[in-house]
């Protein structure tokens, strides 16, 4: 699709078929921080004897009423302005899917090819699959400052890129308890299709450290 790699600060690129891992496809769009601080008592904390008394910190209660994020109406527009409200969709999707378990409109804005998609639907499946447990997330305050897109060589299919800032968001699961997960700042990138039934279609997607230039970003 005509895109390449970084180049040395040079603007930003992309290399098809070059995407990141499932575990870190979370740490970027709000699942990741499930391993760390197990929540064991610190031994400095006093001697005892015998066996440990149970906690008495109550259960975290599951949020409840998280609505899909709401698809914008650019969306239905084939041009610049549509590919990037599309591609803001599918972040946000993102955020959602990962803290409900609700992959529907995630996987239905996926295209075949797309890894990362694939990479984080699956992963998905290894959260909230059957027999996994309890697991819940709450959804992180996803801001992005800027964002432009550009058409590749492919018909009616642009690059966007994108300024993102993840806030921090709790997440739960029965082996490990209650953990916060931290706030993030990347550059993500995603090539997005308009298709013959008037969707958009993702196509690939890749993150970049916060300080990757992004070509027309003002300092």
């Amino acid at each position: 699709m005509g895109l390449r790699k970084p180049n040395g600060g040079q603007g930003l690129h992309m290399a098809p078929l070059r995407f990141i891992a499932a575990v870190i496809a979370l740490a970027v769009l709000g699942v990741a921080g499930c391993s760390g601080d197990t929540g064991e008592a610190d031994p400095t904390g006093g001697a005892t004897t015998g066996a440990a008394a149970p906690s008495t910190s109550p259960a975290p209660t599951k949020p409840t009423g998280i609505e899909p994020p709401e698809k914008p109406a650019a969306m239905a527009n084939a041009d610049e302005e549509g590919a990037i409200a599309a591609a803001e969709y599918f972040l946000r999707m993102t955020t959602y899917a990962a803290a409900t378990g609700d992959t529907a409109q995630l996987e239905a804005m996926s295209g075949p090819d797309c890894e990362f998609c694939g990479s984080y639907l699956e992963s998905m499946d290894n959260l909230y699959g059957e027999g996994k447990g309890e697991t819940w997330a709450t959804v992180p305050d996803l801001d992005i400052s800027f964002a432009h897109a550009k058409p590749t060589q492919e018909a009616n299919q642009y690059q966007v890129n994108m300024r993102t800032h993840k806030g921090t968001f709790d997440y739960f699961d029965e082996e490990d308890g209650l953990q916060q997960g931290p706030e993030e700042a990347l550059v993500m990138v995603v090539v997005v299709t308009h298709n013959s039934s008037n969707e958009w279609t993702v196509e690939e997607a890749q993150d970049f450290p916060s300080d990757t230039e992004i070509p027309g970003e003002k300092p």
